[in-house]
């Protein structure tokens, strides 16, 4: 699924709403405006920081503000977070910008901030998904969406949230059955098959090769440091079959 013409920049303005309504402040204002060549967004400019290097802020693993932003992009589904879309400014405050190819209906997680996949919520986390989860369920907020993102589109935000709540984990990289070298001749497999059918039936035979491959990787991480475990890796793995379930991924 692609992003339609003439909707990115409602898919700008729906970010900073759903920023503003978790607390997380890290998409600048941003409104609907009229110009010359018709509607538009504007968004209020940010003199970020030249002095940190966003390379290594990155990479941070320490940083309460990225890490917001990590959850914030698996809420709204940005499928382009780039190291140069990251605007820390002086008072050590931390914005980003570009969500214009945010809000699919399908799984596009595309991300540079994967040091934290996995890995339980932290509170603050938590607490902001709550906020936002209670807004959403709310005639407000999704008034105000409306205008901006159509209505499947604000449906698949809202599992994403609760999905998010249940599991309490970062989520992982999307990984498609098609990319498997063993993916090749399925078209006929799934001849006839609906879409919803077909995601479960891809989905269930992803978790089967992720369960395997957490075997293989138990098997290195015994001999390593790093404090990740198939207990923190399965709920992960589960947030992304059970939003195939939903019906969010195609």
């Amino acid at each position: 699924m692609g992003f339609p013409d003439g909707t990115l920049a409602g898919r700008e303005v729906a970010a900073y709403v759903i920023s503003r309504a978790a607390g997380w402040d890290v998409v600048p204002p941003t409104v609907m405006r009229d110009g010359p060549f018709g509607p538009g967004m504007c968004q209020l400019w940010i003199d970020h920081d030249t002095d940190v290097d966003l390379i290594a802020l990155s990479r941070r693993t320490d940083h309460a503000g990225l890490r917001d932003m990590a959850v914030f992009d698996a809420v709204v589904n940005n499928a382009d977070r780039k190291i140069g879309h990251l605007l820390p400014v002086t008072d050590g405050h931390l914005y980003g910008c570009d969500h214009g190819v945010c809000f699919a209906e399908d799984y596009k997680l595309r991300t540079v901030l994967w040091q934290w996949r996995g890995k339980t919520l932290p509170r603050r986390s938590l607490e902001a998904l709550r906020r936002l989860n209670a807004q959403l369920n709310e005639d407000g907020l999704e008034a105000e969406l409306s205008s901006l993102l159509t209505a499947s589109e604000i449906s698949a935000t809202r599992i994403r949230v609760e999905t998010l709540l249940k599991h309490r984990v970062h989520p992982l990289p999307a990984l498609r059955l098609a990319r498997h070298p063993l993916a090749s001749g399925l078209d006929d497999l799934f001849q006839g098959v609906s879409g919803r059918r077909r995601a479960v039936i891809a989905w269930t035979g992803w978790l089967v090769a992720s369960l395997c491959q957490m075997a293989a990787v138990r098997a290195r991480i015994f001999c390593s440091t790093r404090a990740v475990t198939p207990a923190t890796v399965c709920p992960a793995v589960l947030f992304e079959v059970e939003l195939a379930l939903e019906g969010v991924v195609h």
